[in-house]
């Protein structure tokens, strides 16, 4: 389940909220979802938030590092926050916390 937040009085930020599994299951669909609110919204600003994000599979990874690379190619700044311990460990295990991060630090707001 994807829930989505857009403020305009913040510059444009969209704050995506990913509810459950992020699997090959459902990874195709979300991704889907996430591209139309991009291309709707138009934001300066995308935020993942994965604090109730339940599990993560390779595909989820891979859809995050899309994600990354559609925003760094239109200038959009990109951000992920609270993922828990597993979704964390995953990130680390397919070692790709300094581009999904920046600084290979996670984002816990």
């Amino acid at each position: 389940m994807l829930k989505f937040e857009h403020d305009e009085s913040n510059g444009g930020k969209l704050t995506v909220h990913l509810k459950g599994s992020l699997t090959k299951d459902n990874v195709v669909s979300i991704r889907k979802e996430i591209e139309k609110a991009f291309f709707e919204k138009s934001p300066n600003c995308v935020t993942i938030d994965l604090s109730d994000a339940t599990s993560m599979d390779t595909a989820g990874v891979a859809l995050l590092v899309i994600l990354c690379r559609i925003c760094k190619s239109r200038d959009i700044n990109f951000r992920i926050v609270n993922p828990d311990d597993k979704v964390r460990k995953v990130i680390r295990l397919a070692q790709l916390e300094q581009l999904l991060l920046g600084n290979g630090d996670f984002n816990d707001q």
